[in-house]
């Protein structure tokens, strides 16, 4: 059952941006911008390490759903089962959460939606609906799907590509800020005053 949720999961929340990256192309408009186009060096290397975390926890995540069997062995041995049961449903819990966020960013975006930096485009700031609660809730989204398969599919690599994950995009984030500054200068430091970056 565990297996089954955490595949669920995992279709809904990637499927859902490689369905977003197609519809928007279909467009004429270029989602991913991670390591392309005119931008720094420092940014760049985060983009790129963020591609390699990115792709690389989606694989450890799929795997680990596909052969992990811990959890249904322990419930099936018994003992601790309220424990045990307990941990599963905050594992799908924070899954669920960072799934949901990640689904209402990608909608309120709507066609201002990238991965990456691009200084050639032009995008709008976007401050309302899930926006008005985190300044990124896709970011967020991210943070919470790993922090839920970490604590349903529990193992080494898991665990390492999800604080580089995490840690990662917090850097992409603080890049991020820094173009906002620069493209909307006084709307979005009175965004950054009236929203917190997270949660």
């Amino acid at each position: 059952m565990v297996q089954v949720c955490g595949l669920g999961l995992w279709v809904v929340f990637y499927g859902s941006y490689f369905i977003k990256t197609y519809s928007e192309s279909k467009k004429g408009i270029a989602v991913n911008r991670l390591g392309i186009g005119e931008k720094s060096l420092k940014t760049r290397m985060i983009e790129v390490f963020l591609i390699f975390f990115s792709y690389g926890t989606a694989a450890v995540q799929l795997l680990s759903v596909l052969f992990y069997t811990r959890w249904e062995r322990l419930l099936e041995d018994g003992g601790n089962g309220g424990l045990l049961i307990g941990i599963c449903l905050a594992g799908v819990a924070f899954a669920v959460a960072g799934t949901v966020f990640f689904l209402m960013a990608m909608g309120e975006m709507k066609e201002n939606w990238r991965a990456g930096i691009d200084d050639g485009q032009h995008l709008s700031l976007v401050s309302g609906g899930v926006y008005r609660i985190s300044r990124n809730p896709a970011f967020v989204g991210f943070d919470l799907l790993y922090i839920g398969f970490c604590i349903l599919f529990s193992n080494g690599f898991m665990l390492l590509f999800a604080v580089l994950g995490i840690f990662t995009l917090h850097l992409q984030i603080k890049e991020e800020e820094k173009y906002m500054e620069k493209r909307h200068g006084d709307k979005y430091k009175e965004y950054q005053r009236k929203t917190r970056r997270y949660l």
